[in-house]
């Protein structure tokens, strides 16, 4: 595979996740307190260097695989 088929992603709340934590440039992993009625169904987090014109931050991601990674990874 080349590296034009590889997208780097940086997983903020890995699968069947409740609490949502966020990656804030400058502050680090902050958790929200915020917890999801259901357990996250895929990865969460963004795609570093984009930039979503909707609401500033970088583009949203869900990576779809059978187990979870940490969360940060």
């Amino acid at each position: 595979m080349d590296d034009s088929s590889v997208v780097d992603v940086v997983i903020e709340n890995p699968l069947n996740s409740t609490v949502r934590t966020v990656y804030e440039e400058g502050r680090g992993w902050v958790e929200t307190g915020l917890v999801f009625q259901v357990p996250l169904p895929a990865e969460y987090g963004f795609i570093p260097g984009t930039c979503n014109a909707a609401d500033g931050d970088p583009a949203d991601v869900l990576v779809i695989g059978s187990e979870p990674p940490w969360t940060g990874c």
